[in-house]
């Protein structure tokens, strides 16, 4: 069974058209969503995430009246030199009908713990759009 095989076992009918990724200190953001979790590891080809303060769950439902696809952390490049590590993960958003992806700080233009939005930003390996 494939991750989005189990996904859509778990979550029948989910149609989320925003995604996000959250990183640390945006863990409470998924407590809200009313609908279902995943573990990662109940999702093959998903991550192994090993910062603290991450919590490797997808979140499926619905938040602030928005259908929406929250992952709980994600796998650093730093942890393993693998870039390519999110690229299953995202790519089932993308199946999923996610066309949007938000994510957490980045970089120092943006403060931890707030939001950033990859609404046209162009990545060819995690790009939602193609």
């Amino acid at each position: 069974m494939t991750a989005l095989e189990v996904i859509q076992a778990r979550a029948p009918g989910v149609a989320p058209k925003v995604g996000f990724v959250l990183g640390s200190g945006l863990g409470g953001l998924a407590e809200h969503v009313e609908g279902v979790s995943i573990d990662y590891a109940d999702l093959p080809g998903f991550p192994h995430v090993g910062v603290s303060g991450h919590k490797a769950q997808l979140h499926l439902g619905r938040f602030e009246g928005c259908e929406v696809a929250i992952l709980g952390g994600r796998e650093h490049f730093y942890e393993n030199g693998n870039a390519a590590a999110m690229r299953l993960p995202l790519e089932v958003l993308k199946a999923l009908g996610v066309t949007a992806a938000e994510v957490a700080a980045f970089g120092r233009a943006v403060a931890r713990g707030e939001l950033w939005s990859s609404r046209g930003h162009r990545l060819a390996t995690f790009d939602l759009r193609a």
